[in-house]
């Protein structure tokens, strides 16, 4: 029953979820088909079992007893129940949006003849929205759907006195720039990663025309602008500190989800310039860090990313930062996701004991389990041969560097990264071979390390050299 698209769907709620999927399925507004809730009591002890396989024929005897076993009859339950459950998840979404259920309702209440309760609800819902404390685009795009309404509203009453043609044009002009410079800084990021060029469509119009000093009173505006312009010129900092004071001073107007990203966009402007050569910069993306841990940016519904996980150890090992880190790294490793907690901990602790020259508790965590993704895998064989060079283990590294060569040209899906860390095992090879009382086949040695074009651990090869020279 792999093909049964309604198994690894209800295999990805939690309890809380089938509860509530239980009662909506016992519901006959939603659900009149009685097979429909008979066919999900047979497939829920497989769902616990976490299975992704089932006899069709044994859910026809059960589902129709007495008759010919019918596949068609038991795809046609399927999808009903299938279609039951996509809308349970539309009727989940619903619920967390107060706003538009509110409109809706006000909407319902005009088409009914009740014009006094649709102006009610609309007067309630304008005090709603003015004291939420939110003010992103999301805000401005539900002012301006509240406008058109209260526009409508005033049409129909038939008044005299002028409209709200200004608040529903401003509201959408907001919503529209905030958006606009949003995807802007997006792509900027993204073409950045990828050597492409996107355009901005209206962009470069919108700037040239737009009354700039009254749009970037708006937090939101201001947040983005300056974003959008750190990385346009990522040689200036000008734009970056005010994005960094922005963050500080207007941070709790924005989702979580969003202000994440936010965080994000600076640490990518940094990044940039520490690529370029400014090591300095490190401090700063490890401040970032840190301030958006203090105010909950980096967590998303309690779950810390292992990817935010692994960075932050790494600025903070460059900055020597070590008790900070390894309070941290306890500190986290329960809001991780479960499926990777354990690697990721082990994994960052082995990277603080290396750092902190403790390879005997190092080396274990790092040599004793295989971890869940590609990256950590690479990741933590490159540790562990850094280790066996420096400690002079010439066959275990000659052995593991052997594995990781071959296990690389088994992963096809790598990227930049095949070529990074195909180019770190070959000059570690090299690296073992070369006669250092020999000047110019060291120097030769150490200019390839400094041409060799990907190259994430080049500062290590280039101290190794300088220890061995």
């Amino acid at each position: 029953m792999k093909s049964f698209k309604i198994l690894s769907l209800l295999q990805a709620f939690d309890k809380e979820e089938i509860k509530l999927l239980e009662q909506f399925l016992h519901s006959p507004v939603v659900n009149p088909h009685k097979d429909v809730w008979k066919l999900y009591c047979l497939l829920k002890p497989v769902l616990q079992k976490n299975e992704v396989e089932i006899d069709k024929q044994y859910l026809c005897r059960r589902l129709f007893p007495g008759e010919v076993a019918d596949l068609n009859k038991l795809y046609h339950v399927n999808s009903y129940l299938l279609k039951t459950t996509e809308l349970f998840l539309i009727w989940q979404e619903q619920q967390k949006r107060l706003f538009s259920n509110d409109l809706h309702l006000a909407q319902a209440y005009e088409k009914k003849g009740l014009p006094e309760a649709a102006s009610s609800r609309l007067d309630k819902l304008r005090q709603q929205h003015q004291k939420q404390p939110l003010r992103h685009s999301g805000y401005f795009f539900d002012e301006y759907r509240l406008q058109v309404e209260l526009f409508s509203r005033a049409r129909k009453e038939g008044r005299t006195r002028p409209f709200n043609f200004e608040e529903m044009s401003d509201a959408l002009d907001t919503a529209y720039f905030v958006e606009k410079l949003k995807n802007a800084c997006i792509m900027l990021s993204h073409q950045a990663l990828v050597n492409t060029q996107y355009s901005m469509g209206l962009l470069d119009t919108i700037l040239a025309h737009a009354d700039l000093g009254q749009l970037l009173s708006i937090p939101a505006v201001a947040v983005y602008y300056q974003a959008f312009q750190a990385l346009s010129f990522p040689e200036e900092d000008r734009y970056f500190l005010q994005l960094k004071q922005l963050l500080v001073d207007c941070g709790a107007l924005f989702p979580s989800a969003e202000l994440r990203d936010i965080y994000l966009l600076a640490i990518n402007f940094c990044i940039r310039r520490i690529n370029s050569g400014q090591s300095a910069y490190v401090a700063e993306v490890f401040e970032l860090y840190q301030t958006g841990l203090e105010n909950g940016a980096f967590l998303e519904d309690g779950l810390l990313s292992r990817w935010t996980y692994n960075n932050i150890v790494i600025a903070g090992l460059k900055l020597k930062q070590y008790d900070w880190i390894y309070r941290f790294i306890h500190q986290y490793k329960d809001m991780l996701p479960h499926n990777h907690r354990e690697g990721s901990l082990n994994f960052n602790l082995a990277k603080y004991y290396y750092e902190t020259g403790d390879y005997v508790r190092a080396m274990p965590l790092l040599s004793q389990m295989e971890y869940d993704d590609v990256l950590h895998n690479l990741g933590a064989k490159v540790l562990l041969a850094k280790m066996y060079y420096e400690l002079e283990e010439w066959i275990a590294l000659d052995n593991l560097l052997s594995s990781t060569v071959i296990y690389i040209r088994r992963k096809k899906v790598l990227g930049y990264h095949r070529e990074n860390y195909l180019h770190i095992a070959q000059l570690m090879d090299k690296m073992t071979k070369i006669n250092w009382y020999d000047a110019r086949e060291a120097g030769l040695f150490r200019q390839k390390v400094l041409d060799t074009p990907v190259l994430t651990e080049r500062q290590w090869f280039l101290e190794q050299i300088g220890k061995r020279g």
